[in-house]
């Protein structure tokens, strides 16, 4: 029989596609190699992300034992600090690896250590919480962001790493203090809730000591200006002023005493008075010398309007 008691002719998988296998576990590629910074061949601009540069000997083994993609690795030093990466390319030295800068400072390396590199399948993550080294991360317009930005580099996080943010010439360091599910998560095309602790030299503000009252005011005042509402500073200010304020005099002092009021016109007066006369109108009261002048006057001209006109009655002159 072909297949043996119990199993179908072409076994049990017949049908499947034949050069299908399953993903590699993790650990199945694990290889050591000599660590170096990306600058070292020339590809700076690696350290804005986590990924990193193996030889192309890497390609051929992780290809025959049908890594899962993307290709996550596990990083751990001789002193026992791992992280976890991507990869970028396959072009490194053999027996080399080429690692962001901010990377071998997590993994304590100095250029040359060794590290063991093993393939590893990570979760994608749902959560994770940051908290930057220094406040000067917030003194940016918009740190969240940023933020966003820099981690669209970053294929997974691990928790207690330190990742760089360079911003506006100036690297930025974050600590990972959680994240989930696990310890290391993937954030590939997924959504992640992110939270923020206070920065770790953060100091709260002190509160605002309250103002003594002087000595001299009573407790009223004082209690007005503890409130500091409008109405009672208004109403204490009324108290002082009466307080200053002098006492007025008595009602039953002496008319003499008081000012007398101040007249605006002072004088006797007269009164005009009209009447009506041939010639006009005279002003002038009869007790007035005025008035009587004027009527002198009023009669002598009526006594020359009565007289006939004579032609060429003047008083002659000869002229010597």
């Amino acid at each position: 029989m072909w297949g043996g008691a119990g199993f179908p002719p072409f076994g049990p998988n017949f049908g499947d596609d034949p050069y299908e296998q399953a993903a590699a576990p993790a650990g199945a590629f694990t290889r050591q190699f000599r660590c170096y910074p990306v600058s070292f061949i020339d590809k700076s601009e690696l350290e804005n992300g986590d990924k990193i540069v193996l030889p192309p000997s890497a390609l051929d083994s992780l290809a025959r034992l049908n890594i899962a993609f993307p290709m996550l690795f596990q990083l751990e030093s001789r002193q026992g600090r791992k992280t976890h990466c991507g990869v970028q390319e396959f072009i490194a030295e053999e027996g080399h690896a080429n690692v962001p800068y901010w990377l071998m400072q997590n993994l304590l390396v100095t250029e040359g250590g060794m590290i063991t590199i093993r393939n590893a399948n990570l979760p994608k993550g749902t959560f994770v919480k940051f908290q930057p080294q220094t406040s000067d991360f917030l003194k940016i317009s918009n740190p969240k962001a940023v933020l966003e930005a820099t981690l669209r580099s970053f294929t997974c996080l691990t928790k207690g790493d330190s990742i760089a943010i360079n911003y506006n010439n100036k690297v930025y360091y974050i600590d990972v203090l959680e994240v989930a599910p696990g310890e290391a998560i993937s954030i590939i095309e997924t959504d992640v809730n992110v939270e923020f602790a206070a920065p770790k030299d953060y100091v709260e503000p002190e509160p605002p000591k309250a103002v003594n009252a002087p000595a001299g005011t009573d407790k009223g005042i004082q209690m007005g200006q503890a409130s500091g509402h409008p109405s009672s500073r208004l109403k204490d200010r009324l108290e002082m002023l009466k307080k200053r304020m002098p006492v007025e005099e008595d009602s039953d002092s002496s008319d003499d005493d008081k000012p007398q009021p101040q007249q605006l016109f002072p004088g006797s007066g007269q009164t005009l008075k009209a009447k009506s006369k041939s010639s006009g109108l005279v002003f002038g009261g009869p007790s007035s010398d005025t008035g009587t002048a004027a009527e002198g006057n009023n009669k002598g001209t009526e006594e020359k309007e009565k007289k006939p006109f004579v032609p060429f009655g003047g008083e002659g002159r000869s002229l010597r």
